[in-house]
């Protein structure tokens, strides 16, 4: 389970923005994760009150948005959610399609005391 050295990393991460910004503890961290991020969010949330515990982190709510695989078809200019990237063109059967998003890990915002 790669979550748990990820949600290390991102607890790590937001706990020193913090400390350097001043703040005694963080109340809430937001985070994007992509369908096609290879990252299981139910996994992070399951670590991050673990890896929290004793940092100024614990006890901060996690929000996490959830992208879904979107494609846009290089024929037709179409953009769409699609359930896999296996797929055609909705549109116009097209099978020259790119990720516009669904890979994402990012974190979006955090909030401070």
């Amino acid at each position: 389970m790669h979550e748990l050295g990820l949600t290390k990393e991102l607890v790590d991460l937001v706990a020193a923005k913090a400390a350097a910004a001043g703040a005694r503890r963080i109340v809430s961290v937001r985070l994007a994760i992509g369908a096609m991020s290879g990252v299981e969010a139910d996994a992070v949330s399951f670590c991050f009150s673990v890896v929290a515990k004793d940092t100024i982190a614990e006890g901060a709510r996690l929000d996490i948005e959830r992208i879904p695989l979107t494609l846009r078809c290089r024929g037709c200019g179409v953009t769409a959610p699609v359930e896999n990237i296996f797929t055609v063109c909705a549109k116009c059967g097209s099978t020259e399609v790119e990720v516009t998003a669904g890979r994402e890990f990012t974190i979006k915002s955090m909030e401070v005391d």
